[in-house]
Parts: C-alpha cells; structure tokens; sequence
C-alpha cells in the first residue's frame, strides 16, 4: 500500500507509478523506477521533506543526495556588495538495498536570505542537511549532505551596526559561502572564504580588502565541483567572483547540472554593482535566488535553493537476493 502523507511509502512490482504529491514524485524512465523526494519552500506540511519509505524487493539503487542551498550576504542599506551563498554538498553512489527495510528521508531546506535593511551587516544562512539512512545489505547507512555556508556581508568601520567581523568572513558548509568586502573610513578586518565538505564541495572565494574607499567585491560561494571566484577589480571598477561550478548527473532521467554557488557582488561608488555569475547548476546572481531542488546557493541578500534526494533502480534486473 501507498500511503505518502502517513510516511510509509511503499514499491512492488506493480506500484510502478503508484503516487505523485508535491513531496514526492514516481515515473518510469526507460529501465528505471525513479523516485524523487523533495522540500517545498513556503509548505506548512509537517510532511514536508521528511518521511520512510521501503521497497519489496532487493535491489540496487543509485542515489543522488543534496543538501540546501546557504544564502547571499547581505549590506543591508543601498546596494548589496554581499557575497554568494554556497551549495549544499553533493552525494552520489549505490548501495544494495534489501527487501522491505525501512529507510529515513530528510530533504534539507534552503536558507532565506535576509529580508530589511535591519538584518544587515549579516552572513547568510545556511542551508539545512538533507539525509538517508536505514540498514542496506552491508550493514547500516547513514548518508549526510551538508548545507551550504552562508555567503558573507561587508565589514565596515563607523555607522551602525559597527564593524562585523565574523559575518564578514563566508560560512562553512557543503560548500562554503564566498567571503565579504572589507573596508571603508581606513578600517578593514580580515575576510575569509567558507570552507566546503569533501566529497561535493568546495571552498568559496576570497573577497576584497580596501581600507580607504568605499568600494569593493566580494567572493562566490562553492559549488560541488569548483571553488567560488574570487572578487577582482579592472582599472578600478570591482566585480563580485562568480559561483563554483555544479555536478552533472542524469539520475532523474534528465541531463542538468546540480548544487551550483551563488554569485558575489561588486560595490562601485556611488551608484554602480557588477555581480558575478551564478554557478552552473542553479546557482543566483546577485539578488536572485537559487533555483529550488538544486541545492544551489543564493546570490547576494537572495535565498538558497532547496535540496533534493533522487533515488532510482533497473526494474528489470531480478533481485538481488
């Protein structure tokens, strides 16, 4: 029996296409059963993201597992120079799975951004840890992809809030959060990258230093196959670093890419920003939000993007045991 609301979910041999909900989602694509399981942004559900679900059959399955993406940092007056949110980790592989064990789902959400000029000065949230866990033909499983780290804010000296030297420097995570733009009225603080998990993650780029002027870059987050870029400048005008590359996979049947960073932003005075690009696989520019079910990081002041977990098996293989 199906029953996707109560948690159980359950595959045989003739429940092929048996349910699809904006939780979950079942079809066929050529050789393979493909499940999805997915987090909806806004959904007061207490079903969403989180549930079972067991097969009646042994089978290989192959796995796709992403955390949420982390969000942008935020300036939080004017224009944004914050930096890119990094993606969340990607895991990917198979494991043997036996007939009628329960497994664990929680697909991790993606981290907001913030929304008023008084959260600002901030780091970006991170996104939250998707997992599978449950017991395979070797032994228990418990597979954990990280949410992405927060992209960081800009550091400044003067005004209010005063300077911010942690949220200047990008979070850890999956992948980690580009660093912020420091500087301003003589003053600077050091401004690190993120770090990111290893395997399906990187760091995130370094943002500028500028003591004396109020201007300045700041780093994309990581992806799951590159490192955020960092800030540059050319003949003076600062640019934010573009968001670390995603993941290929075709698991879900379709060919795209996944779990790609958020783009910093580049602060020129008075009135001029110049965003990196967001990374391949979903990642935002600057104040554009990851796309969902990516796992993406948002870009500047934007949202993360939500995780996914994408399962599939050959239905035509015999069983395992």
């Amino acid at each position: 029996m199906i029953n996707a609301f109560g948690n159980y979910i359950g595959f045989g041999a003739q429940e092929a296409n048996a349910f699809n909900t904006p939780f979950f989602s079942s079809y066929i694509d050529g050789n393979y059963q493909v499940v999805k399981f997915s987090y909806v942004s806004g959904s007061t559900n207490p079903d969403n993201g989180i549930g079972n679900f067991y097969l009646g059959e042994s089978k290989q399955i192959e796995y796709l597992i992403i955390g949420g993406g982390a969000a942008g940092g935020f300036n939080g007056v004017g224009l944004n120079p914050g930096a890119g949110g990094g993606a969340g980790q990607l895991l990917s592989g198979s494991f043997q799975y036996l007939a009628n064990q329960r497994f664990n789902f929680v697909v991790g959400a993606g981290a907001i951004g913030p929304i008023t000029a008084s959260q600002g000065l901030n780091r970006g949230n991170s996104g939250a840890d998707s997992l599978l866990s449950g017991t395979s033909a070797t032994g228990l499983i418990n597979f954990v992809a990280l949410g992405g780290g927060g992209g960081g804010a800009f550091a400044r000296n003067g005004g209010s809030p005063p300077p911010n030297s942690t949220g200047c420097s990008g979070g850890n995570g999956g992948s980690g959060g580009g660093g912020g733009w420091s500087g301003y009225d003589n003053f600077a603080v050091a401004s690190h990258p993120g770090s990111g998990s290893i395997p399906g993650g990187n760091n995130g780029g370094s943002g500028s230093v500028v003591p004396a002027g109020f201007y300045g870059g700041s780093g994309g987050g990581g992806g799951a196959t590159t490192t955020g870029s960092a800030a540059f400048n050319i003949a003076g005008t600062f640019y934010g670093g573009s968001g670390g590359s995603g993941s290929f996979s075709s698991i879900s049947g379709s060919a795209r890419y996944y779990a790609g960073g958020g783009a910093g932003n580049g602060y020129n005075y008075p009135s001029t920003q110049n965003s990196g690009n967001g990374g391949v696989g979903g990642g935002g520019i600057a104040n554009e939000n990851a796309e969902d079910q990516t796992g993406s990081g948002g870009g500047t002041a934007a949202n993360g993007g939500t995780g996914t977990i994408i399962i599939r098996w050959n239905i035509n293989q015999p069983n395992l045991y």
